[in-house]
């Protein structure tokens, strides 16, 4: 019954996408957070309910490409670089899919899930060049994402006091992560699962902070306190590949910062590097936030075991990727989360790292042409970025939107698994990519909107009589 009525709602949110694809956006991010909890509330719990939220991205493109049509189209003839990193991309893709078609029996299942998480994401970028009007479209996106899961990681801390109801913890599973004396209780919440949350819980934490940043005093300390709040279940997930997120974004933002020669942008990098140090201390000293030793310790972990463990996952991942499956790999689909439920015997199938991913599933020319289209999406964006001048407000909100992508690459580099198994994740970060490439045409409506008034004439002042 369940099932029923939220597929018949996902319909309806479908078909509301695809008259108005601007409210289509908040619907999406509304049924990304309610899904998990539904789906742990159904007798069957079906994957599909999960997969099914991406319905409703589908309308929101469909009515942004029947609406905005040839805007949507113009985002090519406004970066061609990115049309020719998109062909090298579906380049890159063909031998892979050829693969799992030759190889397996029923090789198709495996090619259509596939071809989905690598592609399907790209719905974001199209949306997101058209969302930008003016900054506060941006804004209100993220406002409205960081609210909602603000008020859904309630279910994290009712998970960690020992709080039981079935819409908490994860999937029919208790994550548990051994450490030299001390073992941690990983905390989903109300998603589905420790990484879900830890990713939506990092979303609140960056999201909030650009939102700190652009508010007056008062907002600020809302915001900062709304971004503490997310640390603290950030803590709880015990994944560190998403603390790093947080730690990639203050990063970024300070580094792109400088390339671009921003004073404004290198001053704000560091409030937020403050505000993030301020945070975790509140975290670890303060006594009502009841945050136990086990947790901050293994967060502490980051720091001391993160470059040695992203080196054997992504160098040794490789190689031994490499070894296993040959130099053309074993086929699109074949190390993608979710593949299982195809029913196809995968062997050696553990990459858990995105780039060991990429190997396994697309072979070496495969991840050749990856790279060209990795090449040729930097210069597009690197182009988009040069048309609004370093010191304008807007650059401050594009390199913040570019900061949170690059801390998204940086996560899906260690663990591609809450970005393959879920198209609605990747599709909100590209999104992001392509809000990046689409504020220049708010810069450049400004600029229009300030022409003309400097050109219309001074009205001529009235005449008085004596």
């Amino acid at each position: 019954m369940i099932e029923t009525v939220y597929f018949g709602v996902i319909a309806c949110l479908t078909l509301v996408a695809l008259t108005n694809w601007r409210w289509g956006i908040y619907l999406a991010l509304f049924v990304d957070v309610a899904r998990d909890p539904i789906r742990k509330l159904s007798d069957s719990q079906s994957v599909w309910m999960t997969v099914g939220g991406v319905l409703v991205w589908g309308g929101v493109f469909l009515g942004a490409l029947l609406h905005d049509g040839p805007q949507l189209r113009s985002i090519f003839q406004r970066y061609p670089k990115l049309a020719t990193g998109l062909q090298c991309l579906v380049l890159g893709l063909i031998p892979g899919t050829l693969l799992s078609l030759v190889l397996y029996n029923g090789g198709y299942k495996l090619a259509l899930i596939g071809l989905v998480s690598y592609l399907a994401p790209f719905v974001g970028i199209a949306v997101g060049f058209l969302v930008p009007i003016t900054e506060k479209d941006v804004y209100r996106i993220m406002r409205f994402y960081t609210l909602i899961n603000a008020v859904a990681l309630i279910g994290t801390i009712a998970e960690y006091r020992g709080i039981e109801h079935r819409v908490l913890g994860g999937m029919d599973m208790e994550w548990l992560r051994y450490q030299h004396g001390f073992t941690v209780n990983l905390i989903a919440g109300i998603y589905r699962s420790p990484d879900i949350m830890g990713l939506h819980a990092a979303h609140v934490v960056v999201f909030a902070m650009c939102l700190a940043l652009k508010s007056r005093e008062g907002g600020k300390v809302g915001w900062s306190a709304i971004a503490l709040w997310g640390l603290v279940s950030l803590l709880l997930s015990g994944r560190r590949k998403m603390l790093g997120i947080p730690l990639v974004f203050v990063a970024g933002y300070l580094a792109i910062g400088m390339l671009r020669g921003s004073r404004a942008a290198g001053r704000l990098a560091s409030m937020l590097a403050l505000l993030a140090t301020a945070g975790a201390i509140a975290v670890f000293v303060r006594q009502d936030i009841s945050v136990s030793h086990e947790y901050t310790q293994y967060a502490s972990t980051l720091f001391t075991e993160s470059l040695e463990r992203s080196r054997a996952v992504l160098q040794d991942g490789v190689v031994v990727t490499l070894y296993q499956s040959g130099v053309l790999g074993s086929g699109i689909g074949s190390a993608t989360q979710g593949a299982q439920y195809a029913n196809i015997k995968r062997d050696k199938a553990w990459q858990e790292d995105g780039v060991s991913r990429l190997f396994k599933e697309l072979g070496v020319p495969g991840v050749v042409l990856v790279l060209c289209f990795l090449g040729f999406t930097a210069s597009t964006i690197a182009m988009s970025m040069r048309i609004i001048p370093a010191q304008h407000r807007i650059a401050l909100l594009q390199i913040a939107i570019l900061a949170i992508v690059l801390a998204n690459g940086a996560s899906f580099a260690i663990s591609h698994q809450q970005y393959s198994g879920d198209p609605g994740s990747a599709i909100l970060v590209l999104l992001m990519m392509g809000i990046v490439l689409g504020l220049p045409r708010v810069y450049a409506r400004e600029q229009q909107l300030y022409r003309q008034r400097r050109s219309q004439p001074a009205a001529a002042p009235e005449m008085v009589p004596a």
